[in-house]
């Protein structure tokens, strides 16, 4: 039993450190892959921005819509205030859950209006709402994919200037020496034993370290760069009666 649980202990060890070793190989280009990802659809949205809150606004067809949709939920709430006093009026007396009676002609057929009058009511809201927070949506969009790109960027450079410093801290004289160990963890792999790169002291636990900095950096830019994308295009304000067409 105790051999088992040794044996399971081993396998699981093994298993992180060649874990490890695959993070430590391949943080670098994942940093600058998912950076080149990113900056490729920040540039291409860039090239349609003109720097104003148009950029993100809605369109001719939407903007109809919206004033269309605006007179119609206020004909729907015309017609549910009617109804309601018609039936107050009439005396039309409620059912517990708060409907109206529907044993009168009356009562059926204000019920039939204010149930078709609110789900009509609802779904333009909805829809309303929808366009109201459009503008402003798509630029957090925009704004996401601009933090993204800037956080693999940085932790990239941070993970470059990390591996200098660090370096140098240990008495590494040359960027080749610096580089050596990272060079070695990846194109030993594929080499015969007596035509790999020299092995350097301590190597390993210098590109482990500046792993974990240029991760944790990534985590980090990503909670506290709030709103690069301002750079480009400022924050639009929520669509409303009074500014629908200014844009």
């Amino acid at each position: 039993m105790s051999n088992n649980k040794n044996s399971l202990g081993g396998v699981v060890l093994i298993a992180i450190l060649i874990l490890i070793f695959l993070v430590v190989i391949i943080t670098p280009v994942i940093l600058f892959l998912g950076y080149v990802y990113y900056e490729y659809f920040v540039w291409k949205k860039k090239k349609t921005l003109s720097g104003s809150p148009s950029d993100f606004w809605l369109d001719e067809v939407e903007k109809i819509r919206f004033k269309k949709e605006l007179v119609q939920l206020v004909e729907a709430e015309n017609m549910l205030k009617n109804a309601y006093s018609e039936a107050n009026a009439a005396g039309i007396s409620k059912n517990k859950d708060g409907t109206y009676s529907k044993r009168s002609h009356l009562g059926k057929k204000v019920s039939s209006i204010i149930r078709n009058y609110n789900s009509k009511k609802n779904c333009l809201r909805r829809s309303i709402n929808e366009m109201v927070l459009k503008p402003e949506r798509s630029w957090s969009d925009f704004n996401s994919l601009v933090i993204k790109s800037r956080s693999f960027l940085w932790s990239l450079i941070i993970w470059f200037c990390s591996l200098l410093i660090y370096g140098n801290l240990i008495g590494r004289e040359s960027l080749y020496e610096i580089i050596l160990p990272y060079l070695g963890l990846v194109v030993n792999i594929f080499r015969e034993t007596e035509n790999q790169l020299p092995s350097v002291e301590g190597g390993f636990v210098m590109i482990l370290i500046v792993t974990a900095i240029s991760i944790a950096s990534y985590f980090l830019l990503l909670k506290f760069l709030k709103y690069p994308a301002i750079k480009y295009s400022p924050i639009p304000p929520r669509v409303s009666v009074e500014n629908i067409d200014m844009y």
